[in-house]
């Protein structure tokens, strides 16, 4: 057992402490946000990463030319 507690003692000396969680809104909120800003609304029901695609002119994965399933 004391084996192992120095073992995490010495990892816990090593590495320092984890930072601390960042505050103020997320990435997509900031994302939304901006393209709010520009007029693209993001839809009910339709994911960010859609969103941003139609921002982009993006229509969908036929779009990126991907094939669809039927």
């Amino acid at each position: 057992m004391k084996t192992i507690v120095r073992r995490l003692q010495t990892l816990e000396q090593r590495f320092p402490p984890p930072a601390p969680a960042p505050s103020g809104p997320s990435v997509a909120e900031q994302i939304a946000e901006g393209l709010a800003r520009i007029g693209i609304v993001w839809g009910e029901t339709e994911s960010l990463a859609e969103t941003l695609a139609r921002a982009l002119g993006i229509n969908g994965p036929q779009g990126l030319g991907y094939p669809v399933a039927p």
